[in-house]
């Protein structure tokens, strides 16, 4: 005997619209119950309810999605691919390997006492801001500086 090897798949399904919630739910729970029966396990199970689809998929404009992922040998990939194929409310499915499930979000590191102490001294103590002088944003000429008869007459030009 063979030992098949264990691997994790995501299941991405659009159910038709005219399924109501608890259908969806039931179809949900029937395909977690496939995957756990062949021993499989399920770590992920999202339903991101009614959406409107890119493009019509049996003249229907929306869908329900269901996003799945799990971890299960291949021969009941094949399985379930089949089960969803003969399942009417299943307009669409895609069942993709993943190399490794996504890690759970790591908490958030708590800060040192001694980095603590050191912010709020600085938020505190105000920094002293550099005065600078006013600059004119004018361009100055010559006639705005003095008028035509004290106007300083030019050097001439030594060559």
């Amino acid at each position: 005997m063979v030992s098949q090897r264990i691997r994790d798949y995501e299941l991405m399904m659009v159910i038709s619209p005219e399924s109501t919630d608890e259908e969806v739910a039931a179809l949900s729970q029937r395909i977690s119950g496939f995957v756990t029966d062949r021993g499989g396990s399920i770590y992920r199970d999202d339903h991101w309810g009614l959406r409107r689809l890119a493009y019509p998929i049996q003249r229907f404009q929306e869908g329900n999605y269901v996003l799945k992922q799990f971890s299960v040998d291949p021969e009941t990939v094949v399985a379930l691919g089949r089960t969803l194929n003969a399942a009417e409310q299943v307009l669409r499915h895609l069942m993709i390997k993943i190399e490794a499930p996504p890690p759970p979000p790591p908490p958030p590191p708590a800060p040192e006492p001694q980095a603590v102490a050191a912010e709020a001294e600085a938020e505190t103590e105000p920094e002293p801001e550099a005065e600078e002088a006013p600059v004119s944003t004018e361009e100055s000429s010559p006639e705005e500086v003095a008028p035509d008869d004290e106007a300083p007459e030019p050097e001439p030009n030594q060559a």
